[in-house]
């Protein structure tokens, strides 16, 4: 087999009811020079008979003992063969267009370091228009484009990067138990050449069977409280919005207000800015109708 130019990584972890199917829909690709790497996490199912079971030579399987998705990810990027690297989750979707799209953006922005799609969710779809354009700010792009239609910047199914780039910041962080893949978009997207586009390429399986509690046994991850999946009513909706905003007051103070208040005054301008520009971005996208 030739050297490929993606390496699609598929980090896996008892996931034998969902990883056929996903990686059925990534060897559809139009495009063909790639290869997929799936790393065993430690699965205590039947997920590697599954993956077996397709007999694919574009298929290598790398066996790891549990560390966590993050962990995962890392060592599939190591043993990637390709220049580009795409990380896929073993529950969701990829359309046959995919790696086609990535290397139209190849061709047609030679300096891009990162490619970023778009994408649908399980309970909505986005409209994908083929338009495509340079990312400055991850915060604000962020911003507009969940303004746009309730859909974020950059999900983990629809980031292509080159391999040098992702090594060379370390990789993900495995020290986080969740959101180590948020913090990874947004160094890439704050340092390399990132290319946008609104062509919709995957799907992301919102309510996947453990999407959330896949490493709630890591002992780091027993005291999270985002890996708690709590019964949805109004008395717990309101719980979390009142926890989750002590929180962010708790991050953006923890020494308290007293202690520097110019330099905290100067974070709630910052958060009021945010807050401002999305109200903005809300009137443009939803009630003008507006395009980019």
């Amino acid at each position: 087999m030739e050297k490929p130019l993606f390496s699609v990584v598929v980090p896996l972890y008892n996931k034998e009811q969902s990883v056929r199917k996903t990686l059925e829909g990534i060897l559809a690709q139009r495009y063909r020079h790639f290869e997929i790497v799936v790393v065993d996490d430690g699965s205590t199912d039947n997920s590697v008979e599954e993956v077996q079971t397709l007999h694919s030579d574009q298929i290598r399987i790398v066996r790891k003992e549990n560390g966590g998705v993050a962990s995962a990810r890392n060592r599939g990027i190591a043993e990637a063969k390709g220049d580009w690297v795409v990380c896929f989750d073993a529950d969701d979707t990829m359309y046959p267009n995919a790696l086609e799209e990535y290397a139209k953006m190849i061709a047609a922005y030679e300096d891009s370091e990162v490619m970023i799609s778009s994408y649908d969710i399980s309970v909505k779809r986005n409209i994908s228009l083929p338009q495509y354009h340079y990312c400055t700010n991850f915060f604000r792009d962020t911003v507009r484009y969940y303004a746009r239609g309730s859909f974020y910047l950059a999900w983990t199914g629809v980031v292509c990067a080159k391999k040098e780039c992702l090594q060379s910041l370390g990789g993900f962080n495995e020290n986080y138990t969740h959101g180590e893949d948020i913090d990874m978009w947004y160094r890439l997207v704050s340092r390399f050449v990132t290319v946008k586009s609104d062509v919709v390429t995957a799907r992301y399986q919102l309510d996947a069977l453990n999407r959330v509690s896949e490493r709630s046994d890591r002992p780091e991850a027993k005291h999270s409280p985002l890996a708690v999946i709590r019964p949805r009513n109004t008395y717990h909706d309101l719980y979390e919005k009142v926890w989750v905003g002590l929180n962010v007051v708790h991050a953006a103070f923890p020494q308290g207000w007293k202690s520097n208040p110019r330099k905290h005054a100067m974070k709630l301008l910052k958060y009021a800015d945010w807050a401002f520009i999305y109200g903005l971005y809300l009137v443009k996208y939803r009630l003008l109708k507006s395009k980019f």
